[in-house]
Order: structure tokens, then C-alpha cells, then sequence
């Protein structure tokens, strides 16, 4: 779930959440795509919201949006991490494969080469 505008007002009108328009930029920039490879449920989005809104009641939040090439940029290094753990774990199940095939194959029960599905 990402956080839309139509969203943002309706958590404002529920939990009477008070914010100005340079918080309510800042959440919808910040929550406009899904943290991938997870997703926010509602209730991870009402409750990153309710933190952050807190935070910027107290003064603690800076609310400046990074330029749109900035949010890129860093969207593309988590993306390259994650591309690289998944390749870990790509050869980690392959090497597991190739382990059962080959005690598989000592039992008997298949044929060295033949595919695994």
C-alpha cells in the first residue's frame, strides 16, 4: 500500500493527525512507492505516519524533500543491494539442488544428469 493523497486525508480526518502542507508533501514523497521487496499493510502506514507526525509536532523531523534525482539515486542503490542478495541466495539454492541431485542420484533414485524439477 503506497500513501495517496486521498489516503492522507482520510488518516488526517480519523486520527486528527494536524499537519501542514509542507508535512503532508514530505509523507507523500516519502511513502509514494512500496518498499520493495515488501509491502506496507494500512496499519504500517498509519503507524510510520503517526511516528512521523509526532516527530514533526516536537521539532525533531526535517521535512526537505530530496530533489527527485536524489530519491532516485538511492532507490537504485537499495535496488542493487537487494539484486545482489538475491544472487546470493540464487546460488545458495542452487548449490542445494545440486546437493539432493547428487544424493538422489547415490540412491538411486535418479539418473545423474537428469533435470531436476
Amino acid at each position: 500500500m503506497i500513501l495517496t493523497k486521498a489516503y492522507l486525508k482520510e488518516l488526517q480526518q480519523r486520527y486528527q493527525f494536524e499537519m501542514d502542507a509542507l508535512l503532508a508533501r514530505y509523507l507523500l514523497a516519502e511513502y509514494e512507492v512500496e518498499p520493495f521487496p515488501h509491502v506496507y499493510s494500512e496499519q504500517d502506514l498509519y503507524e510510520q505516519i503517526r511516528k512521523l507526525v509526532d516527530q514533526y509536532q516536537q521539532g525533531s523531523l526535517n521535512v526537505q524533500l530530496k530533489s527527485p534525482k536524489q530519491r532516485l539515486k538511492e532507490r537504485y542503490e537499495t535496488l542493487q543491494k537487494i539484486h545482489l542478495i538475491l544472487l546470493s541466495e540464487n546460488t545458495a539454492l542452487n548449490e542445494e539442488i545440486s546437493h539432493l541431485k547428487k544424493i538422489l542420484s547415490q540412491s538411486g533414485l535418479m539418473e545423474a544428469n537428469e533435470p531436476f524439477l
